[in-house]
């Protein structure tokens, strides 16, 4: 057990010598960001959900791409002369 706590005591000051990982500034891609999400059709379930700056993004330009994707698939269904 002696040895032990010298072990540690020996070891201690080699881990705070590491630097500690940098903080990111909220606005950097790697930041994580946590954000709670409501089912649909259901107001009591929610679900946290987190992921990067540049995760977030992707999902925000995929989804805005298949919006416009369905809208201009309905207009030309809707308007097959034009």
């Amino acid at each position: 057990m002696r040895l032990l706590a010298l072990a540690l005591a020996l070891a201690a000051p080699a881990f705070a010598e590491t630097d500690a990982p940098a903080r990111l500034e909220r606005s950097h891609p790697d930041y994580v960001r946590c954000e709670t999400i409501t089912s649909i059709g259901n107001r009591a379930r929610r679900e946290r959900v987190c992921k990067t700056n540049a995760e977030w993004k992707r999902l925000a330009e995929n989804s805005n791409r298949n919006a416009r994707e369905v809208q201009e698939r309905g207009v030309t269904l809707s308007n097959p002369g034009n």
